[in-house]
């Protein structure tokens, strides 16, 4: 019973600790209309990256078009979850371009993008 009993304190440290990760991070709503090239495979895909020297670094995160939801007008939407606060980079083709934005994830909200092309 007492090595239960100092196991507690234990436990509830790690849940505090796991449950304020979450809280502390943000979270990215990002609506776009995107125009793939079927002859550039990689224009099927969006691509998050940290801002800071983002071109010289590999990308984050990666999505496929495909996956996302539309609104039947060609524009899509999708949510990037559990990011550390800080300016990231957004890019996705639109035809020959690749359009990038820079985004902003903020601690325990949900930043919400409509990018214009």
């Amino acid at each position: 019973m007492r090595r239960i009993l100092t196991l507690i304190p234990l436990f509830m440290l790690v849940f505090l600790i796991s449950c304020s990760k979450e809280r502390f991070n943000g979270s990215l709503s990002l609506s776009f209309y995107p125009i793939a090239n079927s002859l550039k495979s990689d224009s099927f895909y969006w691509y998050l990256y940290p801002a800071e020297n983002y071109k010289n670094i590999p990308y984050l995160e990666k999505g496929y078009l495909g996956d996302l939801k539309t609104d039947g007008n060609g524009r899509v939407s999708l949510i990037i979850k559990n990011l550390k606060p800080d300016n990231y980079v957004f890019t996705y083709h639109y035809n020959e371009t690749i359009k990038a934005f820079t985004v902003q994830a903020l601690s325990g909200q949900r930043k919400r993008y409509v990018l214009q092309n």
